[in-house]
């Protein structure tokens, strides 16, 4: 299965991230806390891509935000 590259913005820097649909995809099925979601996000995005200690939390956010718009209508849980 062939990962689908997707370029966000983060810090001035264009950063492209692999499988982010997918991971995006298979975690909101995964029905848990806001906390433990992007927790889960981010540990499965770093299993396919290199992520900059440096940017860890920037890309965490953004990835975070992309998630509640597409999976949960753009609202936090908080269970």
């Amino acid at each position: 299965m062939e990962l689908k590259e997707e370029k966000i913005l983060v810090s001035g820097r264009e950063v492209t991230i692999r499988g982010l649909d997918t991971v995006l995809r298979e975690v909101a099925f995964l029905n848990m806390g806001d906390e433990q979601t992007q927790r889960e996000i981010m540990k499965r995005v770093k299993f396919y891509n290199y992520i900059p200690k440096e940017l860890e939390d920037d890309i965490r956010e953004i990835l975070w935000r992309m998630f509640l718009e597409k999976y949960r209508g753009g609202k936090e849980n908080s269970q």
